[in-house]
């Protein structure tokens, strides 16, 4: 709280005595008098003070409550006081008048100012906790179903040819619309899936001719420069990652069988003879995107992580015997392509919707999707 106070003016010097006008003396008043004379010079001085005192400080910008004293008690006023010059006689029996109280404006040194108390602030209600998440369901193994040659609107659209993968399997499942290829040829996406390497030219174009990556320096964020298809050993995969966690993967390729078989690839540096669908095998090198890292063609595992899509079906029959990683790859008569894979086989949409109702339930049935399986 703050207070101010204002000064009061001090009273003139009092007249000498050789300066005092002459008269002829004169007898004390009476006790009563004086006494009311007294007090009205006592008021007259205050009045005075209250005229010639300088202004009270301003206050503070900030609202303030003004407190003014109370009057003081009226005093006896109509009795005239002598003065020096004159004479009366007291009569003591007379009564003296009481005059009525005067009210006047208290004079600035008597009023104090008080800063006005500040209320204060109300305290915001605390923030409802806010309930954790309930966890994710812990994922145990994967099945990747890789089609081919169809935009997002051709095969999720309203118009689609694929009812089962459009509709069926959506409503069963979460569609994922903003997942964006990086290239348009098939081996450079399929690539991209499984190491995040982006595409050269080669691989852009499916790479007819199974070629090292040279130089094949790795640059900003590991990507791998250079022309060619295979990319150098130190490049990682995810089923590197997942090698090194002890745990497997496998790759299910239709009509793998009719053809080398395995890890089987094209020699390095020479044309690729299984590039195209041959009427006796619909299956095609770069649909199959292992076969392009020397870290898993140069390893010893490869070979029991290739198999034919027909080792499917049995390795569904036992969680032991179902890989954590499953990658699911048909042929071209059944990826979704356009074009035919052999005069008279389907093609299209329609061929791959078909095709993916024998393949599909046969997932969903096996006790590895059962016990934590995602497609």
């Amino acid at each position: 709280m703050r207070n101010l106070i204002a000064g009061v003016a001090p009273a003139p010097d009092a007249m000498p005595l050789e300066d005092a006008v002459p008269g002829p003396a004169f007898t004390l008043p009476h006790p009563r008098v004086a006494a009311v004379a007294i007090t009205g010079l006592l008021a007259f001085g205050v009045m005075l003070g209250s005229v010639v005192s300088p202004a009270a400080e301003s206050a503070a910008d900030a609202p303030v409550i003004v407190a003014v004293p109370p009057p003081a008690q009226p005093a006896a006023a109509h009795a005239r006081a002598p003065t020096v010059t004159e004479e009366a006689p007291v009569d003591d029996t007379a009564p003296v008048e009481t005059a009525a109280p005067a009210v006047a404006a208290a004079p600035a040194s008597q009023v104090t100012y008080q800063q006005a108390p500040t209320a204060p602030a109300p305290t915001p209600p605390k923030p409802l906790p806010v309930p954790p998440p309930p966890p994710l369901p812990s994922v145990s193994h994967v099945w990747v179903v890789m089609l081919s040659g169809h935009g997002y609107d051709a095969a999720f659209g309203p118009n689609s040819q694929a009812t089962y993968l459009s509709k069926t399997l959506t409503e069963d499942g979460e569609l994922i619309p903003n997942y964006y290829a990086i290239a348009h040829g098939s081996l450079a996406n399929e690539i991209a899936l499984l190491s995040g390497q982006g595409p050269t030219k080669q691989t852009a174009n499916d790479c007819p001719q199974y070629d090292d990556i040279t130089p094949g320096t790795p640059g900003d964020q590991g990507q791998v420069t250079g022309d060619g298809c295979v990319y150098p050993k130190d490049t990682q995969t995810i089923a590197d990652q997942l090698f090194a966690g002890g745990n497997t993967w496998k790759a299910y390729v239709e009509d793998l069988g009719k053809g080398p078989g395995g890890c089987d690839h094209p020699a390095l540096g020479s044309d690729d003879p299984n590039h195209d669908a041959r009427p006796d095998n619909a299956s095609v090198t770069w649909r199959n995107p292992f076969l392009y890292f020397h870290s898993l063609i140069d390893s010893p595992l490869c070979n029991t992580s290739m198999s034919d899509l027909s080792q499917l079906a049995p390795d569904l029959q036992q969680v032991g015997d179902t890989p954590v990683l499953s990658y699911v790859v048909p042929n071209r008569c059944h990826d979704g392509s356009d074009e035919p894979c052999a005069p008279d086989q389907p093609s299209g949409l329609p061929a791959a919707d078909a095709w993916l109702q024998t393949v599909i339930p046969q997932i969903e049935q096996s006790p590895g999707y059962k016990q934590g399986g995602l497609i």
